[in-house]
């Protein structure tokens, strides 16, 4: 548990109440690969995967994996421009709902006979702050992975929307100005861009970017649309990590480091939010998964 490059995040009513049904869930809808027919599979790991789930007062983490079939647009056309200069040869006349028809048709006949690609993320219920936490590559695995997961988890009944909280420019400006009270902008091989971003405020050119840690524990970068992303831990995290842990045992070591992690993003996020609050009206972005 050492990093995260881009952290998707649902705000869930009630999500503390409903410990034991996720729980239930999340036992229950597990991982099998695709069938022969299918195009997709998704679940969370079984019990008995090395995978590790780890649960304790404040969260429940487990691991999500979803596969796809899917092929370059080029190649499905390169195929299906074929049959169609196949048909015409034969003197069949091929218009543009059969040449609709023929390109999915070999869409669907080239993806099951191509071998799935698997991504695998985590997926952290927040019970302390009634948050679902998604750790992906990127913003384009976030959205494509949030839709199967929470129709994994629609049996809750969970109302959701993105936690992410879009920043007023000059909230943005504040908290940059501020961040030496709560956080520490770490200059150490990044001190030119931290230079010039804020002689870019200074001279009225807006920053949508900061990079920053956090209880010397994380680092992170936060933009002015709400985004966290390129989370890591530092040498201090590290330091805790094993000083109260036993490195002969690894079940062990993750829980701990998952544990330290955990807590210590959520207060960030607190703070995020209470320093929001106090420089503007709140205006959470309800989108309805």
């Amino acid at each position: 548990m050492n990093c995260c490059k881009y952290l998707a995040r649902y705000r869930a009513d009630d999500l503390s109440t409903k410990r034991n049904n996720i729980t239930h869930i999340t036992t229950q809808k597990t991982y099998t690969p695709p069938a022969a027919f299918q195009l997709t599979s998704h679940g969370f790991y079984s019990a008995d995967e090395i995978a590790q789930r780890v649960e304790t007062e404040n969260f429940l983490s487990v691991n999500y994996r979803f596969a796809e079939r899917s092929l370059p647009s080029q190649l499905v056309k390169a195929h299906a421009i074929e049959r169609i200069e196949a048909l015409r040869a034969m003197g069949q006349n091929v218009g543009k709902s059969i040449c609709r028809q023929i390109e999915a048709d070999t869409r669907q006949e080239l993806s099951l006979s191509t071998p799935p690609t698997v991504s695998d993320v985590r997926v952290i219920f927040v019970y302390a702050i009634d948050e679902i936490w998604i750790l992906c590559s990127g913003k384009g695995q976030s959205d494509k992975l949030s839709k199967r997961l929470l129709s994994d988890i629609d049996d809750l009944k969970l109302s959701t929307a993105t936690a992410k909280k879009s920043w007023c420019q000059d909230s943005f400006n504040a908290l940059y100005r501020s961040s030496q009270d709560c956080l520490e902008i770490f200059e150490h091989n990044e001190a030119l861009s931290i230079q010039t971003r804020i002689k870019n405020i200074e001279n009225g050119i807006n920053p949508s970017f900061i990079t920053a840690s956090w209880e010397d524990l994380i680092n992170f970068g936060l933009s002015n649309s709400g985004e966290i992303t390129k989370i890591t831990t530092t040498d201090n995290f590290e330091e805790q990590w094993y000083e109260h842990g036993d490195p002969s045992n690894p079940e062990e070591l993750e829980a701990i480091a998952l544990n330290l992690w955990v807590d210590s993003l959520w207060r960030l996020l607190r703070y995020l939010f209470e320093t929001q609050e106090a420089q503007s009206e709140p205006s959470l972005m309800a989108e309805t998964a």
